[in-house]
């Protein structure tokens, strides 16, 4: 690609995994990772010889389910799987970045993947991308039983909301504040 002339400013849009930007409407799935470059003052990147920097940003949310479960088990249960309530569609602003989830939509349940390693303190972890909303619950299955947690929390574009349970026989709650941090920095 080559600048136009030496004075004409250009502004930069770049999305991953490429797709077409007028198709603002999203299903989720793959990651989405938005990178732009409006200059100083967003007035336009003048040309000069050097690469233009597109430093790419998480725009989707991720919810990580760490889970312990009470004496009332003898052992770890197997888990068959772990749901979140929430919506599945959004629409896409790609020049803000922002991804709102459809209003008109219903929330369904979103499986989560159960992770290789649990976290510390943790028996087991699991976690998926989600649409940036307020979810409204998580189940969890173990054999024919389902157990729930209620509580609701905020899912934040770039972040990674996460959620520690215990889960009794009877009931599931909150083993500690649900801590939302930031996705991290990746590698230029």
């Amino acid at each position: 690609m080559l600048w136009k002339d030496g004075t004409t400013k250009h502004y930069f849009l770049s999305i991953y995994p490429d797709r077409d930007i007028t198709n603002t409407d999203y299903t989720l799935g793959e990651e989405l990772l938005i990178a732009t470059n409006f200059g100083t003052d967003n007035a336009g990147v003048t040309p000069t010889s050097n690469p233009v920097s597109l430093a790419f940003d998480h725009v989707l949310s991720k919810l990580r389910v760490n889970l312990n479960f009470r004496n009332q088990w003898d052992e770890t249960p197997t888990v068959e799987k772990v749901e979140a309530t929430a919506k599945k569609t959004a629409t896409v602003t790609f020049l803000t970045k922002t991804v709102t989830a459809k209003a008109n939509e219903t929330a369904t349940a979103i499986p989560l993947d159960a992770q290789t390693t649990a976290a510390t303190d943790y028996d087991l972890s699991y976690e998926s991308l989600m649409i940036p909303q307020e979810f409204t619950g998580v189940t969890i299955t173990i054999g024919d039983q389902e157990f729930k947690y209620t509580g609701s929390a905020t899912l934040a574009s770039g972040k990674v909301t996460t959620l520690n349970l215990n889960v009794g026989r009877d009931k599931v709650t909150l083993a500690s504040e649900i801590t939302i941090n930031s996705w991290g920095d990746g590698s230029t």
